[in-house]
């Protein structure tokens, strides 16, 4: 018999001293109360066994009381209990695992990471791999040895690294743009011949950003003929062309300045002629040229016609250069400013005597006269205006 009823009656109050203590219970009251405890202090009558400690064998699991009164191993391991019961998880989002190990595993449920994860039509595509994870991916390949089609693709910047990489257009890849390592080009003949169109659009046309040159020629096609006028006679067979003597004149026809001309940039004005015979001994010849020219009333900006300006080049013909030899002499580069197109150019050609070297024996054969000019556009924007 333990001490525990014993210890139990002497906490308990005497019917006297409960009334003194609550005057307003009524004696049944009192009777009641004291009965209650009665009953208590007669259950603990029973118990006749006492654990002071609990085996250290089973101090990781929960201990059960034998049939006298005994502790015993229950072999529930009380973290199981207490782990499995604290933490929870959540149905088909978060599954808790125990380990058996006093440790649990906390993993996100395969139904969860299926039903969570959604791609975007035609960019990113989910793919349930069946074991609890998924793949992410794009609706084609895209590594940088893939074939990529796109409808319309939108760029900051386009890069052909290798040279001869070609930009395909049409659906059997029939033009290309390339560079070669040296040049660009643009083929349009991949698999058949076919035109390059340029359409820049209303009052717009392809500019070149570097100088480009053409020429204007001036026929040697005199006026009138007789005393100073430059004479036709046989140049080769049937083919007559002019000689010219000292101080002989030719008119030149006049010029308008072409629409691709680059605008107020220098103009070279040139003879191209021929030897007429061979001298032993060096030889030279001299050239006159008078110019002027004005703009017209369309350009915006008219401009009288001004004094003609007069300018000359000697050019030398070495000993025992053949006959019939083509000669090119510059004779003056100058720049109309404020020219536009439109502009009309007025020259005359002379001959005249040789300053460096005696002439040669024979008058020599005048071709013709250039004009060289920049040229940076195909023609005008406009009819009247560059």
């Amino acid at each position: 018999m333990t001490d525990l009823p014993r210890n139990l009656r002497g906490l308990i109050l005497s019917a006297a001293e409960l009334q003194d203590m609550h005057p307003d219970w009524s004696s049944a009251m009192i009777e009641d109360y004291l009965n209650i405890f009665e009953n208590i202090i007669n259950l603990t009558e029973g118990i006749d066994a006492s654990i002071p400690t609990i085996p250290a064998a089973i101090e990781d699991n929960i201990a059960t009381f034998d049939d006298v009164g005994g502790a015993q191993d229950s072999g529930v391991d009380i973290f199981e209990v207490l782990l499995i019961a604290n933490v929870l998880g959540e149905p088909q989002e978060i599954d808790v695992t125990n380990n058996h190990d006093q440790t649990i595993t906390i993993s996100i449920s395969t139904f969860y990471l299926i039903n969570s994860i959604f791609g975007t039509s035609n960019q990113i595509t989910v793919t349930d791999n069946l074991d609890g994870s998924v793949t992410l991916s794009t609706p084609q390949n895209i590594d940088t040895d893939a074939d990529v089609t796109f409808d319309t693709l939108i760029l900051d910047q386009l890069k052909i690294v290798l040279d001869n990489g070609k930009i395909l257009f049409g659906l059997g890849d029939d033009a290309s743009i390339y560079y070669d390592g040296t040049d660009l080009n643009i083929k349009t003949d991949e698999v058949a011949p076919s035109d390059l169109k340029i359409e820049c659009g209303s009052e717009k046309t392809v500019e070149l950003q570097n100088i480009v040159y053409d020429d204007w020629f001036f026929e040697i096609a005199p006026k009138t003929v007789g005393a100073g006028k430059p004479t036709l006679a046989a140049f080769s067979g049937n083919i007559n062309q002019w000689q010219m003597g000292i101080s002989d004149i030719t008119e030149l026809r006049p010029l308008e300045m072409a629409h691709r001309w680059k605008e107020a940039t220098a103009i070279e004005v040139h003879v191209h002629w021929a030897t007429n015979g061979l001298d032993a001994t060096d030889r030279g010849v001299k050239w006159e040229i008078d110019y002027t020219w004005a703009n017209d009333s369309g350009s915006g900006v008219p401009t009288a016609f001004a004094a003609a300006t007069t300018v000359s080049a000697e050019t030398l013909i070495p000993a025992s250069t053949p006959d019939k030899t083509n000669i090119y002499t510059s004779v003056v580069s100058f720049t109309p400013v404020g020219g536009k197109i439109g502009a009309v150019l007025l020259m005359s050609l002379k001959r005249i005597a040789s300053v460096t070297n005696p002439t040669p024996s024979n008058d020599p054969w005048v071709l013709m006269v250039g004009v060289h000019y920049q040229a940076n556009t195909m023609g005008s924007r406009q009819m009247r205006t560059k």
